[in-house]
């Protein structure tokens, strides 16, 4: 990136992402698919289990992954069977640039309505069937079926729950989802970071990386 003539802008994407691009990424093995596979199970035998143990393993990182961030949690806990070191302690590879982070940070009460709108929205629009479509296909252990919609959609499609329950959770896991991400980017520890109210101008934003540091910085 410092050897581009024009500042990139990168759009989206979760918190992760936004810190390997600013602090790096650190050097790690490789996945292993069995553990991941059985870590993935016992997280859907137990749902919170794989946060409890990585709470004993490693708090700093459990702090960190939220509960619902069973892919985050899910490669922490096997760098720490892998290594045996906390996946916290991994050293990075800094970078040498210094961008502006802007956190679009919407109406409570808008962000749930759109939430819940969206979780109605992806059980009328083929979620229950892409679901069964996965089962004919792959294991129950997928690790797709943990990931917030899809495990509630398993549920539904093997009869634990009705259309509604599962559109419920869904919404209600999403919600916490969304109050955990802010929380993150509220204690993220890093100086260029600046929250603006949804649906801001693209000179309103534009004014905001105008007035940060980074502006000019290579």
């Amino acid at each position: 990136m410092p050897a581009l003539s024009d500042p990139p802008l990168v759009v989206g994407g979760t918190g992760f992402y936004i810190d390997a691009i600013v602090r790096g990424l650190a050097d790690l093995p490789a996945a292993h698919p069995e553990i991941r596979d059985r870590l993935a199970a016992e997280e859907r035998a137990a749902p919170g289990a794989l946060h409890r143990r990585l709470e004993r393993l490693d708090a700093t990182a459990a702090q960190r992954i939220g509960p619902a961030n069973i892919q985050r949690l899910i490669r922490a806990v096997e760098v720490r069977e892998l290594t045996g070191g906390p996946f916290s302690a991994a050293a990075r590879t800094p970078t040498s640039f210094r961008p502006i982070i802007l956190v679009i940070a919407p109406d409570r009460t808008d962000l749930h309505r759109r939430i819940d709108e969206r979780c109605r929205w992806m059980f009328d629009h083929g979620l229950p069937e892409e679901v069964e479509s996965l089962l004919k296909r792959f294991p129950p252990n997928l690790p797709a079926f943990s990931i917030i919609g899809y495990t509630e959609a398993f549920r539904l499609v093997r009869g634990l729950c009705s259309r509604v329950e599962a559109v419920a959770q869904t919404a209600a896991r999403t919600r916490q989802l969304a109050k955990r991400q802010l929380t993150w980017w509220r204690h993220f520890r890093y100086e260029q970071v600046r929250f603006v109210p949804a649906g801001v101008s693209p000179d309103g934003i534009l004014a905001v990386w105008k007035e940060s540091d980074a502006c000019g910085d290579s």
